[in-house]
């Protein structure tokens, strides 16, 4: 009896040492699934990460290359339409051509085109993408294994975007002009204004941190940084220009321009101004079915005279004319009776 009561006791002290070792491994792999999930937590927080209109998408390899010699990242221009809903294409606009030195990119409403060593971007200045006006960036485009890249101000401008970088999560955030709009309309909404969403050329001013609003059925615009207003809400109409982050406001049939804080540039007298060249901000103008050409200040540089101004480029196809009013960045053809001539700038 002795013995069997001796078998009994080892074979439960063996038991209780299976158990005691089956816990002891339980706790260390305890142990190594937590220590994985910390490091694992610890290289997602130190992962690159991308979203772009508030939803998390893979970040490409490749989307952004930081130049050694400057330390400025710079963007892929293909893999950002890809991100953003814009076609990519080889050459020029309307060039056809397979040329990998220059690219356009183009949406329902939007058309730029960049260049390989150019800080120069052409955008179409109106939804029929006839007409184009060109934006100076700040450094050129570049090639990086054989594709395209520019720094974040030509990609912001070509694209009609916002990126912004925070480093504490090591997030990049890009946000197009589509969603901008619809979240901007909504807090416009709740400030007891209406936002104006139907134009897609004054939608751009939300890129530049300003909202035109409507309010008893005039129009003004705030800002979307604590939509304070900035243009009071008492203009018939009003027409953000991108290029030289002006107005053009109308009231009772004329029409003027104002600066992005309110201020009067050129007085509202006048029944048509479009823009002729962005840089100098020279204008065109109507007044009584004749034009000339104003400055910045509404200083008159050619008098009020002329039966037209500008040519259409459409009747030019294979000239390559981006902008009607301005040829060879020095002429303005004006037309007086039947007669054509040229002012320069």
């Amino acid at each position: 009896m002795e013995l069997l009561s001796e078998e009994k006791d080892e074979k439960q002290n063996r038991s209780k040492k299976y158990v005691a070792f089956a816990i002891i491994i339980a706790v260390i792999l305890l142990v190594l699934v937590f220590v994985m999930i910390m490091v694992l937590q610890q290289a997602e927080k130190n992962k690159e990460k991308l979203m772009v209109n508030g939803k998390k998408v893979t970040l490409p390899p490749s989307l952004t290359i930081v130049d050694n010699a400057t330390g400025i990242t710079y963007f892929s221009i293909k893999q950002v339409a890809d991100l953003t809903g814009y076609n990519y294409y080889n050459g020029g606009y309307q060039q056809y051509s397979e040329d990998k030195t220059k690219c356009y990119v183009e949406s329902e409403k939007q058309v730029a085109t960049l260049e390989l060593d150019s800080n120069i971007v052409y955008k179409n200045t109106s939804e029929d993408k006839i007409n184009f006006d060109n934006y100076k960036i700040d450094l050129p485009v570049k090639t990086y294994n054989n594709e395209l890249y520019a720094t974040q101000q030509a990609i912001q401008l070509a694209f009609n975007i916002t990126i912004s970088y925070k480093t504490e999560n090591k997030t990049l955030y890009i946000y197009t002009l589509p969603y901008l709009v619809e979240y901007y309309n909504k807090q416009a909404t709740n400030n007891q204004f209406t936002a104006v969403t139907e134009d897609f050329i004054t939608q751009k001013a939300i890129i530049n941190n300003m909202l035109v609003v409507s309010k008893n059925e005039k129009y003004g615009v705030i800002s979307t940084a604590d939509f304070s207003e900035i243009i009071g809400a008492k203009y018939d109409k009003l027409t953000y220009l991108e290029s030289t982050d002006e107005f053009l406001a109308t009231n009772s049939g004329k029409t003027g321009v104002l600066s992005k804080t309110g201020d009067i540039n050129i007085k509202l007298e006048y029944d048509e101004i479009g823009l002729v060249d962005s840089q100098l901000k020279l204008y065109y103008v109507k007044k009584d079915n004749l034009y000339g050409i104003l400055g910045k200040r509404g200083n008159v540089l050619v008098n009020i005279e002329y039966n037209d101004i500008g040519i259409d480029k459409q009747s030019f196809p294979s000239d390559e004319i981006e902008n009607g009013m301005f040829l060879y960045e020095n002429c303005i053809p004006i037309k007086k009776g039947n007669k054509w001539g040229i002012a320069n700038k």
